[in-house]
């Protein structure tokens, strides 16, 4: 963290962060609906170290676009079929 203010506020954050991910995975499976991790496209890299920039976030954005693009085209091939 950047200041020590952030420290006391977000101190942890990562970690929990990090659990995150398998929580929403684990209730996307559960609920039987896709899943994207983000994480496996950017990281936080803006100028405080919690934000995207504005490149992460035009990644984070392709990266949507892509996974709806996906499920829209398995969706028709279901319906084709």
């Amino acid at each position: 963290m950047p200041d020590p203010w952030f420290e006391g506020m977000f101190g942890g954050g990562y970690e929990k962060s990090v659990e995150l991910q398998k929580q929403y995975k684990a209730l996307a499976n559960f609920l039987k609906v896709d899943f994207l991790d983000a994480g496996e496209f950017v990281k936080t890299d803006g100028c405080d170290g919690i934000h995207f920039s504005a490149e992460t976030n035009n990644t984070l954005g392709q990266a949507i676009a892509a996974k709806v693009e996906a499920i829209f085209s398995q969706e028709a091939k279901n319906a084709a079929a």
